[in-house]
Order: structure tokens, then sequence, then C-alpha cells
């Protein structure tokens, strides 16, 4: 059974930034995390689950059409940063009932020929550099639970730039989830 989402971010757990909305903690907790998730339908204790995420929405429109309409409320969809009409693709995704997840385009080992495209974050920046860009990353969308990284093989095979990251993904109420195209991954 499908029922609709917000679509409209909270405001205690948003703040304003040079790049758009990006999550925060709020005041008593509150986190993006449970905030934006979808309830589950049983909440028995020792029930194992299966998540389904389907990734790389909002660039085609007829695959992200056919994703929101007809797949179950339960499977979770995950937006690139680079779509247009981004804040549609939530609007609707979430108004069908569809928990959502943001893509962060993550350093693979093979770049730059294989680039996953502007703001990706790189395992030599300075963490700045990579900060301001997860920031603007973040800044794409709003009521998303968490992150899911797209193509970071090399980038998830290094502690280095990964702490950090989940600090920031943490102190802003965000999951991580990582789709382990990579055996490397940390």
């Amino acid at each position: 059974s499908s029922f609709a989402l917000s679509t409209t971010p909270e405001k205690e757990i948003v703040e304003e930034s040079s790049f758009g909305f990006i999550p925060k903690v709020g005041p008593n907790g509150e986190k993006a995390l449970v905030a934006y998730s979808r309830p589950s339908g049983s909440q028995e204790v020792g029930l194992n689950r299966v998540a389904l995420i389907v990734t790389g929405l909002g660039v085609g429109k007829r695959t992200s059409n056919a994703a929101i309409q007809d797949l179950p409320g339960d499977v979770t969809l995950a937006f690139g940063p680079y779509s247009e009409g981004l804040s549609e693709w939530m609007a609707r995704a979430r108004t069908d009932g569809h928990e959502i997840l943001l893509q962060l385009p993550m350093e693979p080992f093979d770049y730059p020929n294989n680039d996953p495209g502007p703001r990706t974050l790189l395992v030599d920046k300075p963490w700045q550099d990579n900060l301001d860009r997860l920031h603007w990353l973040l800044g794409r969308m709003t009521n998303y639970v968490g992150v899911v990284n797209f193509m970071g093989a090399r980038f998830s095979a290094s502690p280095e730039v990964l702490s950090p990251m989940f600090e920031e993904l943490r102190d802003r109420g965000l999951m991580y989830w990582d789709d382990w195209t990579t055996p490397f991954s940390r």
C-alpha cells in the first residue's frame, strides 16, 4: 500500500547554505534519517528485512517515471545530483510513498578517464574542498534519508577521506549506503 510522505523540508532539520538547504540535526536530536524515512509495515523485533534500492534515477525521464509510478512504495529510490528538476522528482517520489536517497559522485580508480561528474568527491583533494563539494551535493534536493555512492571505488577504499565524510554525514543526521560496487570498499 502506498501513502504519501512529506515533500516539504522540516525547518528544524535543515539549514540554509550558499548551496541551498542542507540537512542538520535538530535542536532535540531530530534527524533526516528518521524524519523522512518510510515507516516499516511491521515493528516486530527480530524480523528480517530486505531493502530494495533503485539508483540512477532523475536522468532518464521514462525510467524515472516508471520507477516512481510502477514500483511499490517500499522500494527506495536514489537520484543523481545532476538531474534536471530534482525537486520535482523528489516530490513525485515522496508523494508516491518512496523513501529517497541522494547519490554522491565519488572518485573511481580510473578517474578522470571515468568521470562521475562535476563536484565529484576526490581522494587527493584537501578535506575543505571535498566538504564544499559535499555541501553542494547535499543542497541539490531535500527530504532524503541519506546518501549512496555513485561510482567511487577509489574513494570508498580510502579511509582517510571516508572518515571525515562519514563524520559529516552523521553530524547531519544522514545514513550512508554503500552499493558494494568494489570489494575494496571500507
